[in-house]
C-alpha cells in the first residue's frame, strides 16, 4: 500500500477511467485524525462538526476557516497564477492559528512545504480536488497503475519501449491546430 494519494476527482483517475484502467483501493478513513500542536494532540477538522468541537483553533479561527473552507470550491483558481501560497494565505486569513491549519492541509494536499515558491493556483485546485472527493490509497502501489497502463497500450496494438529518453514530442502545424505525430528519442530514432 503506498503513501500517494489518486485524487478521486483529478485528471488522473479520470484520464485512466478512459483507458480502461480502475485502480484499486482505499479512501483513507474519518476517524483518527489529529493535529500536533504546541506538543498536544488535537482533533484535527474534517468537517463542520469537528471544526466547532476541536481545540486546535480558537472560536475566531474556526468562523475564519469555515467561512474559508465553506467558498473553497467557488474560488477560481486562474484568477490566482499571480501569487504564492504564502501570499494568499496572508492575504485570505488574518489570524495565524487560521493560517497554519489551512497552510497544513495545503501541505497534505500538494506534498509541498514552501509556500513561498508554491503558485497559490496550483495549491488551491489540489484542495479543491482533495476535499470535492478525497483520495484514492492505491493498493500495491504506483507500480500497479503503470503495469495496468502498459498491459492497456500493448492489448490495444502498442508497443512498449522502456529505458529510452524521449528528446522531443514531433509536431505537424503550429499553434492551437498542432497534432502530436510522434515522438523523437535521443538516438535519433521517431516513432510514430
Amino acid at each position: 500500500l503506498g503513501p500517494h494519494a489518486l485524487y478521486r476527482a483529478g485528471a488522473g483517475l479520470r484520464v485512466l477511467g478512459r483507458l480502461g484502467v480502475k485502480p484499486q483501493g482505499g479512501v483513507p478513513g474519518q476517524t483518527g485524525r489529529y493535529a500536533l500542536h504546541a506538543g498536544r494532540l488535537h482533533t484535527l477538522p474534517q468537517g463542520p462538526v469537528t471544526l466547532m468541537t476541536t481545540d486546535v483553533l480558537s472560536l475566531a479561527a474556526k468562523l475564519e476557516v469555515a467561512k474559508l473552507l465553506a467558498g473553497l470550491a467557488r474560488i477560481d483558481t486562474d484568477a490566482l497564477g499571480h501569487l504564492s501560497t504564502r501570499e494568499w494565505l496572508d492575504t485570505r486569513l488574518a489570524r495565524e492559528d487560521s493560517r497554519a491549519l489551512v497552510a497544513a492541509l495545503v501541505r497534505v494536499a500538494t506534498y509541498c512545504a514552501d509556500h513561498s515558491a508554491l503558485s497559490a493556483q496550483a495549491a488551491v485546485a489540489q484542495v479543491q480536488c482533495a476535499t470535492a472527493a478525497n483520495v484514492l490509497y492505491v493498493d500495491g502501489g504506483w507500480s500497479t497503475l503503470v503495469d495496468a497502463v502498459a498491459l492497456q497500450a500493448r492489448e490495444a496494438g502498442a508497443r512498449v519501449e522502456l529505458s529510452a529518453r524521449v528528446e522531443a514530442v514531433v509536431l505537424k502545424g503550429e499553434g492551437a491546430g498542432a497534432r502530436v505525430e510522434g515522438v523523437r528519442l535521443a538516438d535519433g530514432t521517431v516513432h510514430a
